[in-house]
């Protein structure tokens, strides 16, 4: 069903005003600033966002909150599912969980490091150097045809010592369990991911 410009604003408002309540106070406005410049230039990049907006602050004060802010990534992705749930009902809810790869040149990049490139493609090399991120996203769907995923979650991986991504996968899972244990809910699990702790 299409909407309308006037009926869909205050459905926007409404769930920004609800995904606000996962910061701080003083946090809201960079949150809000953020979201309407991602809307307005319809990309995820915070310098693509900044240029969209008439920024209240200067660049390297968004920069610092998004790298730095004393806010939860967890309870931001946890009230996100808790809006998904409430606005888009669904019988089965399936989640994705996946691994991705970021190149990063920068020695500064956090957690950057050595990565075996398991896509293989064909203009890659097979080694790549940046940040190895675990993912978890809720797919929707229209019918028997998934239309869109919302990203929920991610994790990014420390580049040394003995961490797998099978127990990043587990908790991003378990953040979200609380929140689905009533409902019917379908996991998609790259190779990788098919162990016996990440299924139980």
């Amino acid at each position: 069903m299409n909407r309308t410009r006037e009926q869909l604003l205050p459905i926007l408002w409404h769930w920004i005003t609800l995904l606000a309540h996962a910061l701080p106070l003083r946090s809201v406005p960079t949150l809000i600033e953020l979201v309407v410049g991602a809307l307005l230039r319809q990309r995820g990049w915070v310098t693509a966002a900044y240029l969209a907006i008439t920024a209240q602050r200067h660049w390297t004060s968004y920069y610092q909150w998004v790298q730095q802010g004393r806010w939860s990534w967890l309870r931001l992705g946890q009230y996100l599912a808790v809006l998904l749930r409430c606005s888009v009902p669904r019988r089965v809810w399936s989640l994705g969980v996946d691994d991705s790869i970021n190149c990063r040149a920068s020695l500064q990049a956090p957690s950057r490091g050595r990565h075996h490139h398991h896509s293989r493609k064909g203009n890659r090399p097979r080694v790549l150097q940046g940040q190895c991120w675990v993912l978890l996203a809720a797919g929707l769907s229209r019918g028997r045809r998934y239309c869109s995923a919302i990203p929920l979650l991610a994790r990014l991986q420390p580049p040394v010592g003995n961490r797998s991504k099978l127990p990043a996968a587990c908790g991003l899972l378990r953040a979200l369990g609380a929140i689905l244990q009533e409902c019917q809910v379908g996991v998609l699990l790259d190779c990788w991911d098919l162990r016996g702790t990440v299924i139980q």
